[in-house]
């Protein structure tokens, strides 16, 4: 796949929900003149539901299609990926890989009992 030639140094963002739809406000926000490849990966929806070896499988699939495209940069904005196979992807990837990950230490520094709910599912 041939890099879209009119981008430049262009973020791609993938996803298979759509929780990244926040992540690409923020980066649009924060660097406004950044061009952004956004991969919907409906065809993998959804990824909570895979077990490890398909989720770093698809993933790495659309990791691999957005360096294709010319990313400079790629974040994966989907938890379960983030949390399971986001290192692996870094081993494999060209480019700067980004995950998304609960924010669970700072739900606990806030948390008055010392306590938090962490709703999830693990297929394994």
């Amino acid at each position: 796949m041939e890099p879209l030639a009119t981008l430049h140094r262009p973020i791609g963002v993938f996803d298979a929900g759509i929780g990244s739809y926040a992540a690409v406000r923020l980066l649009q926000e924060r660097f406004p003149d950044q061009d952004l490849i956004y991969l919907a990966d409906r065809a993998s929806f959804p990824y909570g539901g895979k077990d490890r070896q398909a989720l770093l499988e698809v993933t790495a699939q659309a990791v691999q299609r957005l360096q294709g495209l010319g990313a400079s940069a790629i974040l994966m904005a989907s938890n379960a990926p983030s949390v399971t196979v986001l290192d692996d992807l870094r081993r494999a990837a060209s480019v700067p890989l980004f995950g998304v990950l609960p924010p669970v230490a700072e739900a606990l520094a806030r948390s008055k009992s010392g306590h938090i709910g962490v709703l999830g599912c693990d297929p394994w």
